[in-house]
């Protein structure tokens, strides 16, 4: 085991003190865990994680019988978890996260009673949840998210919630089926419950929900085959930051209870079958900043109530039955908060109110965007700022005469459609000074568009390679291009690891940045992006069942040879 040149020999037992604690964490350890570790009798505290360590976990560490914390994550390591890991007695943390292990997690493991944490997100692994993890008694972390686990979730289980020590339950993107288990209800102490993109079915146990009086974090059971109604007693987690049951099959009302969770940041119940108004109770969710409603059959008018939600920056009511006359000035009229009313057939507002829906009457047979007074622009030549796949981008001028970018998608190819629903979903998401702003969009039959922040400087292609004869791009320096980098890379963390879904560009490439007045770099473009829940749940598909995406000289070579989606986007070198 070598970190650079130095080489770790733990050949021959190290003699200390009684508590030896050994944390390599964050080098560039490679090779394989040597089984002569466990000559270190005296460990209780070994961690090795963020390395490039492979190969299998030696069943020898069992014989570190003081150890009580063992941290082995974010590595290269294969095979399966040792069952001998349950001798481990002392063992309070245990955590091999985000590496390739798969098989089965050992029934052993639910002979350490003084487990408080136990964390095997981000693998390969396989099988059922085991009933005996119930005997862990004293632990408050579970983590399994993100593996192949299937079955349901054993109610042994209600165990680890009888001395009401869990806090934190992350089950999501497994195979899990059934039905949101009952022994839930005792767990009064859990902070964070995440079961989203599995296979559960049934009703949302309302006893489960009244009793997670301490959730402060976020409820997510989206992306299942839940039915029936959302409970009346959601109003009991009024103490969480986000709610999210989008991607089911729940019908009835929205819950007029549901304004009780006055802590509220994030609300999403879309992709449902909520039918009923859009409750007037939302208008107490003070702290509120993103709500999605859309994709429902919601009926009757928007509650202008809902302009008392000061914090708010994104509302999607998209896909409904909505109707009703929105004012001049839109819902909100000072123009903060992007707002979507894609494809609701009765509701409508005036010609000068430019709005995401679609109007009885259809659009004028023209090629400016004067349909509505807000936008003045002639899709022509001379307002002609680009030319990508799916549109074109055009130069507009607003009301107050605020300039702007308009992208005119080409109905005529069948991915625009596809790519405009996907910025629409992405744009509406994110906020970061390095990203592109999206300040509205607009859908009429025929014609599809996209009103964005506009960048002065144009695109990075442009100031890299220059048309012969254009003085308005000029040559980059060294601190340019640096500070560009930067200003991307800054980016895509933020889309990696920081917005509410972490976001795959796919297409990462000069004429896809662009700069504004300052030079300050927007990656924009996010037509053919790929969305997911987590970083480490960004699936693997095959080449030949899905056409590659992105550009040609700008696709990992990773991505064209094998046909495998990469877990983590390449940043890319842009030819400076």
């Amino acid at each position: 085991m070598a970190l650079g040149n130095l080489v770790v020999d733990v050949t021959v037992p190290i003699k200390g003190p009684a508590d030896l604690k050994l944390w390599l964490h964050a080098n560039e350890l490679h090779g394989t865990i040597p089984p002569t570790l466990s000559a270190c009798r005296s460990l209780y505290d070994l961690g090795l994680t963020f390395n490039q360590l492979n190969g299998s976990i030696p069943p020898q560490l069992s014989l570190l019988t003081r150890l009580k914390f063992l941290y082995l994550g974010a590595n290269n390591l294969t095979g399966s978890i040792p069952s001998e890991l349950g001798a481990l007695s002392q063992l309070q943390s245990l955590s091999i996260s985000t590496n390739q292990l798969s098989g089965s997690i050992p029934p052993e493991l639910g002979m350490l009673t003084h487990l408080q944490i136990l964390s095997l997100w981000g693998n390969q692994l396989s099988g059922k949840i085991p009933k005996s993890l119930g005997n862990c008694s004293n632990l408050t972390m579970l983590y399994l998210s993100d593996n192949k686990l299937s079955g349901v979730v054993p109610m042994e289980l209600d165990s680890l919630c009888s001395p009401q020590q869990l806090r934190r339950l992350l089950l999501q993107h497994n195979k899990l089926s059934g039905e949101i288990p009952v022994s839930l209800a005792g767990c009064e102490k859990l902070e964070l419950n995440d079961l989203s993109y599995n296979k559960l079915g049934g009703s949302i146990p309302p006893y489960v929900v009244a009793s997670l009086k301490h959730l402060v974090f976020y409820l997510n059971f989206s992306s299942n085959s839940l039915q029936g109604s959302l409970p009346l007693e959601i109003s009991k987690i009024s103490m969480a930051q986000a709610i999210d049951t989008s991607g089911n099959r729940l019908t009835g009302a929205i819950p007029d209870s549901l304004g009780d969770c006055t802590e509220l940041e994030h609300l999403n119940l879309s992709h449902n079958a909520f039918e009923g108004p859009i409750p007037d109770s939302l208008s107490k969710l003070q702290n509120l900043q993103e709500m999605d409603l859309s994709s429902n059959s919601l009926s009757g008018s928007i509650p202008m109530s809902l302009q008392r939600l000061k914090t708010l920056q994104y509302m999607n009511v998209s896909f409904n039955n909505l109707s009703g006359e929105i004012s001049e000035g839109g819902l909100f009229p000072n123009g903060s908060v992007i707002t979507l009313f894609m494809r609701n057939p009765d509701l409508c507002g005036p010609k000068n109110l430019l709005i995401a829906s679609m109007p009885k009457a259809g659009p004028r047979k023209t090629r400016t965007a004067q349909e509505n007074s807000l936008i003045n622009s002639e899709f022509d030549e001379s307002n002609l700022l680009g030319v990508g796949n799916f549109g074109s981008v055009y130069k507009g001028i607003l009301r107050d005469g605020k300039i702007v970018a308009i992208k005119a998608l080409n109905l005529q190819n069948e991915e625009a459609h596809k790519s405009f629903n996907t910025e629409c979903k992405v744009l509406g998401r994110i906020r970061h000074r390095n990203l592109i702003k999206i300040i509205s969009a607009f859908s009429y039959p025929g014609f599809k568009g996209l009103v964005l922040q506009f960048a002065s400087n144009g695109s990075l292609e442009k100031h890299l390679h220059p048309d012969r004869g254009d003085q308005e791009f000029n040559e980059l320096g060294l601190s340019d291009c640096l500070n560009i980098a930067v200003d991307v890379a800054h980016g895509m963390e933020y889309l990696h690891h920081d917005c509410p879904l972490q976001i795959v560009h796919c297409d990462l490439k000069p004429s896809n940045v662009l700069l504004d007045a300052n030079m300050t770099a927007l990656v924009t473009d996010f037509g053919i992006s790929r969305l997911t829940s987590t970083p480490n749940s960004i699936d693997s598909f095959s080449a030949t069942t899905f056409a590659l995406k992105g550009s040609i000289g700008y696709i990992a070579p990773e991505y064209g040879l094998r046909g495998m989606f990469l877990q983590r986007e390449m940043f890319i070198v842009m030819e400076f």
